[in-house]
């Protein structure tokens, strides 16, 4: 870890720390560290990081219907952000290539940027 002026240190939790709490009913997978993800933070903004780990946390659910229905409304809902934020957000993620249009006008979402190599 790289020491700066000013620096703080922040204990993080693990698992077992709050696996405890009643009524969780969360599993917990472990902590990730994965390039591409760190990558994605670094590269996109606030709304564009929230949407892009939104949309990753249903690739597991792709074997079920293989498509996600991206709506502003419903991304508010689970996200905060507002329509306009979401709508930006889906720009951004394309624009940064996370997000593939085919000639048919189907998107897609890869964790991994198809056009960005950095």
């Amino acid at each position: 870890m790289a020491y700066y002026p000013n620096q703080k240190s922040i204990k993080v939790g693990h698992l077992s720390d709050i696996g405890h709490k009643e009524n969780s009913g969360v599993q917990f997978l472990q902590p990730v560290d994965w390039p591409p993800l760190k990558e994605a933070m670094r590269l996109l903004s606030g709304n564009g990081f929230k949407l892009y780990m939104y949309l990753f946390s249903w690739e597991g659910q792709k074997e079920k219907t293989g498509y996600y229905d991206f709506s502003p409304a419903g991304i508010h809902k689970e996200t905060g952000m507002s329509d306009e934020g979401a709508r930006k957000a889906l720009k951004e993620l394309q624009k940064m290539g996370f997000i593939i249009t085919d000639e048919k006008g189907h998107m897609e979402f890869f964790p991994i940027s198809r056009t960005r190599v950095s």
